[in-house]
């Protein structure tokens, strides 16, 4: 029987001028975590791309690694919210300074 799996995946997009780092979370089925593990490092690997922007400068996509696998939490809805996956991190300041969807300069 299959189970649910969650992956994050880190990759590297660089072009001429900038560096960008993307990681991708992704749901696998599998019967095992080691099958998941190397469906997710597939994943990666088929991700990788080399394309012209449109100032025509080439773009690369390499994959890095596979952070983490790990079972779906919960396979069941409670109500109407479901908890897939939960990181854990010690430094909040260096979350504020990556996470470019969160302004470093507003509390938390």
């Amino acid at each position: 029987m299959e189970k649910e799996f969650l992956a994050l995946v880190l990759f590297k997009i660089q072009s001429e001028k900038t560096v960008l780092y993307e990681e991708d979370f992704i749901q696998i089925k599998a019967k095992n975590i080691k099958k998941a593990k190397l469906m997710a490092e597939k994943y990666g690997q088929q991700q990788e791309v080399s394309f012209n922007n449109l100032n025509n400068q080439n773009v690369r996509q390499f994959f890095l690694k596979v952070i983490d696998v790990n079972e779906v939490l919960y396979e069941q809805f409670e109500s109407n919210i479901r908890l897939l996956y939960s990181r854990h991190f010690k430094d909040l300041k260096a979350y504020k300074n990556i996470e470019k969807l969160l302004d470093p300069s507003k509390e938390l």
